[in-house]
């Protein structure tokens, strides 16, 4: 396979297993009481080796972290035509695992530098319609309902710029 072979192979669309969800803001309830959850897509670090791994073998890649001030910067090298080839990013320590969870995102982002997941950037709004208070988690029926998005957009089938849901996975207006 060639370098460029490679390069593509791990560039591709993410798929519906490699993305997870999580709620990045709610609104305050409306007269109806009904709260609105954004919720946003992001690349597990692991589903980062992984394509990582795929393409270029345990051995043909590495990542470097540092830590800053207040964060950490991740440069994750790839092998090409016998140098290392390297592309950085950083990001904070997060609240909760400050350590692991700001490692963790600086990888990914570094990783969005190389290209892997960078379409999540373009993905629709996506918001989650509650009666009451919204939970913590995003719900399996939402997420079975956004996996068939993920198929859609990959596939070219979908267009919106906005999405919808109840907490069953249904739509709503």
């Amino acid at each position: 396979m060639t370098m460029e072979e490679r390069l593509a192979m791990f560039r591709q669309p993410l798929l519906p297993h490699e993305i997870e969800w999580k709620i990045a803001a709610n609104s305050k309830p409306d007269k109806n009481g009904i709260t609105k959850s954004t919720i946003v897509p992001y690349i597990d670090n692991r589903a980062v080796m992984n394509r990582l791994d795929a393409a270029f073998g345990a051995m043909g890649w590495k990542s470097e972290f540092h830590q800053l001030s207040g964060g950490f910067l991740c440069t994750i090298f790839i092998r090409i035509d016998g140098e290392w080839v390297g592309k950085s990013d950083g990001a904070s320590s997060t609240d909760i695992e400050p350590i692991k969870g700001g490692i963790s995102d600086a990888m990914k982002r570094a990783a969005h530098q190389w290209g892997i997941g960078r379409e999540l950037y373009s993905y629709p709004t996506v918001q989650i319609a509650w009666e009451g208070q919204p939970k913590r988690w995003v719900p399996n029926p939402v997420l079975n309902r956004l996996a068939g998005m993920t198929t859609a957009i990959n596939e070219g089938r979908f267009s919106e710029s906005y999405v919808a849901l109840l907490e069953d996975g249904s739509g709503y207006r």
